[in-house]
């Protein structure tokens, strides 16, 4: 692999997800942090970031919602949390749809309302860890 082609693939492991990345699959992640009001393309937008890969994903109402309605209204209790990232569809404008970014619940379940922090379960990476010996 040239030089060239092992940058192009460095890069392809960072930076912002976009709906090509997501494309005809899934990707479960577990939630680090948010970057709340980062100066990007001339705007702020927030950015959630995930421990366990270098992309991250630009949070849209959409998803913010969702992330409050499931984890609770403190950004800093979001942290451990996994969450899916998927492509669904999404109305644009007025009966005009596109597809975009959306989140779900490792469990596939949904929890709407005040008791969402305690609801959903954090998993933290060394759960994966098989410590039989």
């Amino acid at each position: 692999m040239s030089a060239y082609s092992e940058k192009i693939a460095r890069a392809k492991q960072q930076g912002l997800y976009k709906v090509a990345d997501l494309l005809g699959k899934e990707v479960t992640h577990t939630i680090s942090h948010l970057i709340e009001s980062a100066e990007m393309f001339n705007r702020e937008i927030d950015i959630l970031c995930f421990v366990d890969t270098g992309k991250q994903l630009q949070v849209n109402i959409t998803n913010g919602e969702w992330l409050i309605d499931n984890f609770g209204d403190d950004p800093n209790d979001w942290a451990g949390h996994r969450v899916t990232l998927y492509i669904g569809e999404y109305e644009f404008k007025k009966g005009e749809t596109k597809q975009g970014i959306k989140l779900k619940r490792v469990d596939g379940g949904v929890t709407i309302g005040g008791n969402a922090a305690r609801a959903a379960h954090k998993r933290f990476p060394e759960e994966d860890i098989d410590r039989t010996f």
